[in-house]
């Protein structure tokens, strides 16, 4: 039986610091989002991605990043370094 026809676990709510904001949303987010705000070499999304770690700082909203999003940043920054 393939591990894909088992039947999906229920998520538990998020209880980190945005889970009482007022907003109370929580987003994944992207390579290209940290990549971009990292290296800064698109001015437009630099910025949008700054908004959203400052409103993740302010607690306004929760940012998830899965450990295969940090994986992935490595490699391209890497990439960009060589």
């Amino acid at each position: 039986m393939s591990r894909f026809a088992e039947s999906p676990r229920q998520c538990e709510p998020w209880n980190g610091p945005a889970a009482n904001a007022p907003n109370e949303s929580a987003g994944l987010i992207g390579t290209n989002l940290i990549v971009r705000y990292l290296v800064q070499d698109h001015e437009g999304h630099a910025k949008a991605a700054g908004k959203l770690f400052t409103a993740c700082d302010r607690g306004e909203i929760a940012l998830v990043v899965l450990p295969s999003v940090f994986a992935e940043c490595v490699v391209v920054l890497q990439a960009l370094a060589e």
